[in-house]
């Protein structure tokens, strides 16, 4: 048979005297906040985990995606700059066009990101941080794609945005 008292579950009640409960001094029970609140503290833990994901995964895509338009048209870019043209108006061009691209696949990302989960803040403020987000993602992308070999560019634009973007 079954000897003695098995625990399957684990008590997680606040453990708040009843002195403080009822005291008329608020004071007293400011200690106990993270016990009482212990639940309220995980959900926006595990929130605040999420949208972090969310963005270094978003960073990553995103930035490797970007740094396709630099390295493809490379060559193009050497005739060009060789032929006389101005290589900061092709840059420009690049960086206006790429904008609007890649500023559309944040709103997409955005709205899905909300749609899965939920969140706090409304959806223009989730917009704006994953806007600022992609083109932080795509400026960073850019400048590795001019400094790194079109060999390594995707390791080291992965590596960089995975730790550090």
């Amino acid at each position: 048979g079954l000897e003695g008292i098995f625990d399957i579950t684990k008590d997680i009640n606040p453990m708040v005297p009843y002195e403080v409960l009822v005291s008329d001094d608020k004071d007293d029970l400011i200690p106990f906040f993270p016990q009482l609140f212990a639940f309220a503290i995980s959900a926006s833990a595990s929130m605040q985990e999420y949208a972090l994901k969310v963005g270094v995964i978003t960073a990553v895509l995103v930035g490797l995606a970007a740094s396709r338009v630099i390295t493809g048209y490379r060559l193009q870019f050497y005739r060009e700059a060789a032929s006389g043209y101005d290589p900061v108006a092709y840059f420009v061009s690049i960086n206006f066009t790429s904008s609007i691209e890649h500023g559309l696949q944040i709103f997409l990302c955005s709205v899905v990101g909300y749609w899965l989960r939920g969140s706090v803040a409304p959806l223009y403020a989730y917009f704006v941080n994953f806007l600022l987000l992609g083109w932080l993602a795509v400026s960073w992308s850019f400048l590795l794609s001019v400094v790194t070999p079109t060999s390594s560019t995707t390791v080291v634009i992965g590596f960089f945005m995975a730790f550090f973007g």
